[in-house]
């Protein structure tokens, strides 16, 4: 399955949410010796979300997606393409590996057929932690959305759509 045809149902964290964590855990007793699970706490399909995120980078969200990110980021034309475009933007990363780390064979993983095609999709109870005291959640969306605002705000993308504009969803 193409990246941008999965069907793949899973779950998502924003980094914000785990500072939150991070902060209700340190003093709690109940958190004292316990690992928990935590996710946003909905689940999310790429697929579904993505003519918002499309529409939020000013993006056709009826393009095609590459059939593998990690083979089309690592194009010679792709990475020229990206370097022409950091410096003519002034982003804080000229060179696309750099900015990627291995976030796209990542991305490759938990959207193309490895996981999508399994029948029983890979989620995580995050019972335990909201009995013990922790309630925060995130949608999905709006947290993926969000981040990208910020990777603007933070010179790792260029300015695209209402994000530039600093709106959020």
């Amino acid at each position: 399955a193409r990246p941008g045809e999965s069907e793949a149902l899973g779950e998502m964290v924003d980094a914000e949410l785990r500072a939150e964590a991070f902060l209700w855990a340190a003093p709690a007793p109940e958190a004292a010796d316990r690992t928990y699970n935590l996710t946003n706490g909905d689940t999310f399909v790429l697929r579904h979300a993505w003519p918002d995120v499309a529409d939020a980078l000013a993006l056709d969200s009826d393009g095609n997606a590459p059939e593998n990110f990690s083979t089309f980021f690592a194009r010679p034309a792709v990475q020229s393409a990206w370097t022409a475009l950091a410096r003519r933007e002034g982003l804080a990363l000229e060179n696309l590996d750099e900015l990627l780390g291995e976030s796209h064979h990542y991305l490759d993983l938990l959207l193309g057929g490895k996981i999508a095609d399994k029948q029983t999709p890979a989620l995580v109870s995050t019972i335990a932690i909201r009995h013990a005291g922790f309630a925060a959640c995130r949608d999905s969306r709006d947290s993926l959305i969000r981040q990208l605002g910020r990777m603007v705000e933070l010179r790792l993308l260029p300015p695209m759509g209402r994000l530039c504009a600093g709106e959020s969803s």
